[in-house]
């Protein structure tokens, strides 16, 4: 068979595999899912078009449209994957906020810049990238910084696989930058630049594109399979939960005792493994009280009885001088983004608002 033959049959095998994933985050009414949806998409339409429409290249708009995809939009698009990965939602406003700037700056440069660049247009191409590099570059940064913020405050219970497909996308988006970057070099008028330039880019597009792009494309391609909900509660949580054994009256009661009256959860840095050498009890013992009462994570325990308690101590008088994000720190919520995140999560509304309400119900009755 001929390398030609197996760089078609790998193209086609991926386009066929990726359509499967795009449909099936679709499918799924989740907001992280509809991201990974939106990566999908774009491989895919790398693919289809390198493999059917070689021609595409030369279409009118085709330097604008696909940088603005590629480019612009990666890094925002990624930073707020990463971000509804740890809040769990999704708004409209932030979506906007992080993407529509970047859409207007393609707009203005497609109307307004590209129509007037003449013989420089070389010029306005290599411009509008490295904006979509910095892009890529500004938004890697927030997201490794959110990252390190949330594992520091102690609330983070999410698979490192979210970080490690985060910081792997990134990278090679890192990378493609880098050889953009490099590529724009060769169009310089100094001589010895241009030659490194040239060099760097002849091996890189000789050796290492095809191996990575490929390496690329089957990493996504798992990644966005394993993260599709239905599937995931279909193999992983249904036989993991008929698997654990429920936990014996004496273990229930013995937590049931500790959430009500020691309320160990006020510890904003208490972990799993602490919590259990504290009950004499195993850690499997409170995975299976956790899966009894419904709740995901031993985090999500916490979290709930947390806001409960600060629910009581907002309406009682012993606290009516503390401030809400005091009395939120009391109960082992450590930041004002935590507070509101969580309250809004179980109570549907903001704290203020809750607070206004208890208030004008107790002098109504």
């Amino acid at each position: 068979m001929k390398i030609l033959d197996l760089l078609d049959i790998t193209q086609l095998t991926l386009i066929l595999n990726l359509s499967v994933a795009l449909v099936l985050n679709l499918t799924t009414r989740k907001a992280q899912n509809y991201l990974i949806a939106y990566f999908v998409a774009i491989v895919l339409f790398v693919l289809i078009a390198d493999a059917f429409y070689p021609e595409i290249k030369n279409y009118e708009g085709i330097d604008f449209i696909k940088p603005l995809f590629t480019h612009l939009l990666y890094g925002p698009l990624l930073y707020l994957y990463i971000s509804c990965v740890f809040e769990g939602i999704l708004k409209w406003r932030k979506v906007l906020l992080h993407t529509l700037p970047f859409i207007l700056i393609a707009f203005i440069y497609f109307v307004t810049v590209r129509p007037n660049l003449g013989q420089n247009l070389i010029l306005g191409k290599i411009t509008y990238g490295i904006i979509g590099n910095l892009s890529i570059i500004i938004y890697f940064l927030l997201g490794r910084r959110l990252i390190k913020h949330e594992k520091a405050s102690g609330r983070f219970n999410i698979n490192d696989r979210y970080i490690k497909f985060y910081y792997g996308f990134n990278y090679y988006l890192l990378l493609s930058a880098l050889i953009s970057i490099i590529t724009d070099l060769s169009f310089v008028s100094i001589n010895s630049v241009k030659l490194v330039s040239e060099a760097i880019v002849s091996v890189y597009y000789s050796y290492f594109l095809y191996p990575i792009w490929i390496i690329f494309c089957l990493s996504l391609l798992f990644y966005s399979i394993t993260e599709v909900v239905w599937l995931k509660q279909f193999f992983v949580t249904n036989n993991r939960s008929k698997k654990r054994v429920d936990p014996t009256k004496e273990i229930l009661k013995r937590i049931n005792h500790d959430l009500l009256n020691n309320k160990s959860y006020l510890s904003s840095s208490l972990k799993i493994l602490d919590y259990a050498k504290h009950l004499g009890i195993t850690t499997d013992d409170i995975k299976g009280y956790l899966t009894q009462q419904g709740f995901h994570s031993f985090v999500e325990l916490l979290n709930y009885y947390r806001i409960q308690e600060f629910k009581k101590r907002i309406v009682d008088e012993n606290y009516k001088n503390y401030t809400l994000q005091g009395i939120a720190q009391d109960c082992g919520i450590n930041s004002k983004t935590s507070l509101y995140r969580l309250f809004h999560r179980y109570e549907g509304t903001t704290p203020k608002e809750y607070l206004d309400i208890q208030t004008k119900n107790h002098y109504t009755h």
